[in-house]
């Protein structure tokens, strides 16, 4: 068996994987070598080039500060003693706001209608840094923060009238008894009932769903 070549003498255990390549430390011992010291202090000298101001803000556009860099690497404009360019893991997200190439102004309208504004410090905010416009509009008007379980409801049914008069809040309860009856919701159930339904195939996948379903519950019982 080999022995750890950092100095400290302990057997390293054969596993699968050293017959590709014979092993010299255990793990984690690597750092105890002088050589290995040496590169580190080495990378840590590392000067940044001239006019290299980093901002310590996540450049992925999330607006948190980043940590300050213990070693340099050039080639990710980090260097040891200045702020770090993205908080960690954000790298993979790419840039975010502004600095996105879909970038349309910080403010969209989704599929259900309603509108998000990009605003990624607020405490309501979803992965994107995006927040519903409406519950925003409802804050500034009242003075007053929400939480996850108040619901804000559109009392003429249009889900982009944003004004503060036609913002009515309620606990999720109330919004979903007060849905449940109320003309608009039936209206827009149908209609979309009616536009998922005037497919032919659409209607024999429901019919096999339903045949199946039903012996199921026939098997059961």
């Amino acid at each position: 068996m080999a022995r750890c070549q950092c100095g400290c003498g302990e057997t390293i255990q054969k596993q699968a994987h050293h017959k590709y390549r014979p092993p010299k430390f255990l793990h984690g011992h690597h750092t105890r070598t002088g050589a290995w010291r040496e590169q580190r202090r080495e990378k840590q000298r590392i000067t940044p080039p001239r006019g290299f101001a980093p901002t310590g803000v996540c450049t992925c556009g999330c607006g948190q500060r980043t940590a300050i860099a213990k070693t340099s690497r050039p080639e990710w404009d980090q260097y040891a003693g200045y702020p770090m360019r993205y908080v960690h893991g954000h790298n993979v997200r790419g840039p975010r706001g502004s600095l996105a190439r879909t970038w349309k102004g910080g403010r969209w309208r989704n599929r259900n209608g309603y509108w998000l504004v990009f605003k990624p410090d607020h405490h309501l905010a979803n992965g994107n840094g995006y927040v519903l416009e409406h519950r925003l509009v409802w804050e500034r008007a009242h003075r007053r923060r929400l939480t996850t379980d108040d619901h804000i409801h559109h009392v003429d049914g249009d889900r982009g009238n944003n004004a503060p008069r036609n913002l009515l809040r309620m606990s999720r309860d109330e919004h979903m008894a007060l849905h449940a009856t109320h003309e608009l919701t039936r209206v827009r159930r149908s209609t979309a009932q009616r536009r998922r339904y005037a497919d032919p195939a659409e209607r024999r996948r429901t019919a096999e769903c339903i045949r199946e379903s039903w012996k199921k519950r026939k098997h059961k019982k």
